[in-house]
């Protein structure tokens, strides 16, 4: 992290029911695009796993990479979710 105070994020984001359609081209590809995503946010992802069923995410900002950021409300929309 760049320094200042860190904020840690546990996120686990789950298919409906938790049904395992999570193949393992599909973990890789959701694994790139969340790294992307947090690094876009000058964050850091710390651990990344997924099951056929969820994606556990673990990441750190800090509050000056947050509350500074030029980012808010200036990401183009492609930006976060492609053309």
């Amino acid at each position: 992290s760049q320094g200042g105070c860190e904020l840690r994020y546990s996120i686990v984001l789950v298919t409906e029911y938790r049904r395992p359609v999570i193949t393992s081209e599909a973990a890789e590809h959701l694994k790139k695009e969340y790294c992307r995503l947090v690094e876009m946010f000058d964050g850091e992802v710390i651990e990344i796993e997924t099951d056929l069923g969820h994606v556990h995410i673990l990441a750190a900002f800090t509050i000056i990479a947050l509350l500074g950021s030029h980012y808010w409300g200036q990401v183009p929309y492609t930006a976060v979710y492609g053309t």
